[in-house]
């Protein structure tokens, strides 16, 4: 079975199951530990996805980011506000500066950027973010 297609299902599914995640790659998992399931691999965008985890480029006081839209079955918002100010915004995984996130990362042809959960500012939000070869740790 092909290992993105495990990382997917453990990602649609984590809000019914018990399972605890670490490791380097990691950073879409709610539940995370020291002692947990080691994901091991970058998540590609099509595991992204597939799994419910929406990519949209965002424009913020300080540059373009990245914030996924969660839309797995379990979560309060489905939906992405055309701007949003830090007082108001909720916790989201972000990539804050797609730019140089990458950069001298790559496996051979893929692009490899680093999430995090943290709040977002955005002005604007300019779409769907659309590069095939993305991976995410």
């Amino acid at each position: 079975m092909h290992e993105q297609l495990i990382i997917a299902k453990l990602l649609h599914e984590e809000h019914a199951t018990i399972l605890r995640t670490r490791g380097p790659y990691n950073s879409a998992f709610k539940r995370k530990v020291d002692d947990g399931f080691s994901i091991d691999v970058p998540l590609t965008m099509w595991t992204m996805l597939l799994s419910g985890l929406i990519m949209v480029q965002v424009v913020t006081p300080d540059g373009r980011a990245l914030a996924c839209l969660d839309v797995r079955r379990g979560q309060k918002y489905t939906c992405v506000v055309h701007d949003s100010n830090r007082k108001n915004a909720s916790e989201l995984l972000v990539c804050v500066d797609p730019v140089t996130s990458h950069q001298g990362r790559g496996r051979g042809k893929k692009h490899l950027f680093s999430l995090k959960v943290e709040k977002l500012e955005w002005r604007k939000v300019q779409g769907l973010f659309n590069m095939g070869d993305a991976e995410f740790m």
